[in-house]
């Protein structure tokens, strides 16, 4: 079956659940192929999104943590952050207004942070560019302010970029099959998660000279150097 929007004809193709278990007029449950933004697969109650497939990254939808497990056990994420908006709801399990940041944006301050694993924000609010490098759209956000994440249009990471000039919706982390996003953060953010990272690496480093000196000739060890660049916030670990 094919599903979504007949541009030329006006179209659209859907899934909609029953009125009553007896009458199969269409009901208030829907599954659309919403083509604002950068196309994405969400499910409606009438009007109201209540859940986000997410869009397509060349392979999958970006958005199910749960493809191929049983029907019978089914995982629930539930989401938590460290400063919601609005805490009072929060304990109500009302997550709706989401989180704020640690710190504020200055604009020409700030710098873009990879996060992995994610699934990506709602594509409503995003804008896609076939032929714009990563390198390109870094350089672009850079001068937007009002850009606030960027990522890749497809798991080849090949040109194509999607960015997002908005707040960033119903974004989390997913145990698989989550993939990279650049988010806006301001540079005392970038600091601090470079220092934790050389922290943890140093750790590390300490930890395997040491492991390494009881089995074998000192001048044969080999150390980890941790090196990040500003631009993007990559963590790299080099032999010496």
């Amino acid at each position: 079956m094919k599903f979504g929007w007949n541009f030329i004809t006006g179209i659209e193709t859907y899934l909609s659940s029953w009125k009553t278990i007896e009458d199969p007029a269409p009901g208030d449950f829907a599954y659309h192929l919403d083509p604002t933004g950068y196309p994405q697969i969400v499910m409606r109650q009438n009007k109201v999104v209540k859940f986000r497939i997410g869009p397509w990254n060349g392979l999958r939808f970006c958005g199910i943590p749960n493809k191929g497990r049983s029907h019978i056990l089914h995982d629930v994420w539930i989401d938590l952050c460290q400063l919601p908006k609005d805490p009072e709801g929060w304990v109500r399990a009302d997550w709706s207004n989401g989180c704020i940041r640690r710190t504020n944006l200055s604009c020409q301050g700030d710098a873009f942070l990879r996060y992995s694993g994610i699934k990506l924000p709602d594509s409503r609010h995003s804008w896609s560019y076939a032929r714009m490098t990563l390198e390109e759209c870094e350089a672009e956000c850079l001068r937007n302010c009002s850009c606030t994440a960027y990522t890749h249009l497809g798991l080849s990471k090949g040109s194509g970029r999607l960015i997002w000039f908005d707040d960033l919706v119903d974004i989390r982390a997913l145990s698989a099959d989550g993939q990279d996003i650049y988010i806006r953060v301001a540079s005392s953010e970038l600091g601090k998660n470079l220092c934790q990272q050389i922290f943890k690496c140093s750790l590390f480093t300490i930890f395997y000279a040491d492991t390494c000196q009881k089995y074998q000739d000192k001048s044969m060890l080999d150390f980890y150097v941790c090196k990040r660049t500003l631009k993007t916030g990559l963590v790299r670990l080099r032999w010496f």
